[in-house]
C-alpha cells in the first residue's frame, strides 16, 4: 500500500528532525516551519509543503502511482536538505 509506506517514510523525516533539531511540529506548523529554515537548507515553504501533504494523506485512504511519485520527490527533498540522506 502506497499510502503506508509515505506514511512510514514521513514519520522517518520527522523522527530524524525531532532528535536532531530539536523540533516539534505542531498546530498548523508554522513555527517549525520558520525554525526548520532557520537549522536546515529547507525552506519554510518547502516544510509548509511537508507538513500539509503529511497531512492529506493522513486522510486519504489510497494513493494512487502518479500522487506517489508526487510525494516522493517532495520527501526526498527534505531529506537531503535536513542531510537525513
Amino acid at each position: 500500500n502506497h499510502r503506508e509506506l509515505l506514511l512510514n517514510r514521513a514519520n522517518i523525516i520527522l523522527s530524524y528532525i525531532r532528535r536532531r533539531y530539536g523540533l516539534e511540529p505542531q498546530g498548523k506548523g508554522e513555527e517549525f516551519c520558520k525554525r526548520i529554515a532557520t537549522l536546515t537548507d529547507v525552506t519554510s515553504e518547502v516544510a509548509g509543503n511537508f507538513l500539509a501533504g503529511l497531512d492529506e494523506l493522513r486522510n486519504r485512504t489510497s494513493v494512487s502511482d502518479k500522487d506517489l511519485l508526487a510525494y516522493d520527490k517532495l520527501f526526498d527533498v527534505v531529506e537531503i536538505k535536513t542531510h537525513l540522506k
